[in-house]
């Protein structure tokens, strides 16, 4: 993960940034190198509820480590009965919520946009999910390092480098039982279409 550009990290003009914490893999190890490289965190966490203990859980996981690491975290808790699911999924619809909240706490906080831990394997999954749902060659543009308030400096990152980082530096993390289950398309993708890829071309994420 080293060539990862902290220097563009978006900050406040007191030097903190605020990434988006889900306590996952991803979200930890990119908290972990950006305080590694002296980079002052704001941890932003969403809890839904969704998974009942499961999401209680994963919000002390993140509250005990913001305490070790020395970082401030701030916490937003919502029902099932704000999400917006009239023209929405459960997904699409606490991910509108989730961004409304770090664009108000960039606001807030003075910090140009919030760090996000989406990583290369996680742009090959969202142009082929692009693909799949109709947006030709619009979808093929995929996520971008910078957009609308969002920072992605994990984006040229495989997740086998997060991997390795991860086991390097024994970082804890979370893992979300959801993921495993292919109740969405993305889900799917991640774990029946993708690895068929990555088997005919290793490189299918690059």
């Amino acid at each position: 993960m080293d060539h990862i550009n902290t220097a563009q990290v978006p900050v406040s003009p007191s030097g903190k940034c605020l990434i988006a914490m889900s306590g996952g893999r991803d979200s930890m190890a990119l908290a972990h190198y950006l305080s590694n490289h002296g980079i002052s965190c704001i941890w932003a966490h969403c809890n839904f509820g969704l998974r009942g203990t499961e999401s209680d859980e994963d919000e002390q996981f993140l509250r005990d480590q913001s305490k070790l690491m020395h970082a401030e975290i701030l916490v937003k808790r919502f029902t099932r009965d704000d999400l917006d699911l009239t023209s929405s999924n459960i997904q699409d619809a606490a991910r509108i919520l989730r961004y409304s909240w770090f664009s108000e706490l960039c606001e807030l906080h003075d910090i140009p946009a919030v760090c996000t831990a989406h990583h290369q394997d996680d742009q090959a999954e969202t142009v082929l999910l692009q693909i799949i749902r109709g947006a030709g060659l619009k979808g093929l543009s995929g996520m971008k390092p910078n957009d609308h308030g969002i920072h992605r400096p994990l984006l040229q990152v495989s997740r086998g480098e997060i991997d390795r980082y991860i086991e390097e530096h024994g970082i804890p993390f979370r893992e979300d039982s959801s993921n495993a289950k292919n109740y969405y398309s993305r889900n799917r993708i991640r774990n029946e279409i993708m690895p068929l890829l990555n088997h005919i071309n290793p490189k299918t994420s690059e």
